[in-house]
């Protein structure tokens, strides 16, 4: 059996409903969302990474399994060597998943 890792950034291009239900974070959007009293689940993650591609396809599991409780509570990502390299540097994210 073949297992397919692609980056999270390129599974999301290709298929945008795969990651509909995960919040992309980045340095614009994070303040905003994060720490306003609305519980969330956070990966930070980069594209190259082995684990974080095999995280992949649990993570967009994850956001679809919790779709129905948006208003309750974040599933989110952020890449922390693109967009949101100024978030993971800020609160010391130094090691992903």
């Amino acid at each position: 059996m073949h297992k397919m890792f692609l980056p999270l950034s390129l599974l999301a291009a290709l298929a945008p409903s795969v990651l509909a239900n995960v919040m992309i974070l980045d340095s614009k959007n994070f303040t905003e969302n994060i720490g306003q009293g609305k519980p969330a689940l956070v990966e930070f993650y980069v594209d190259w990474g082995t684990v974080c591609k095999g995280l992949a396809p649990t993570y967009a599991k994850l956001g679809e399994a919790f779709a129905h409780a948006k208003d309750k509570v974040i599933i989110a990502q952020v890449d922390a060597e693109g967009a949101g390299r100024k978030i993971s540097d800020k609160h010391g994210v130094t090691i992903w998943p």
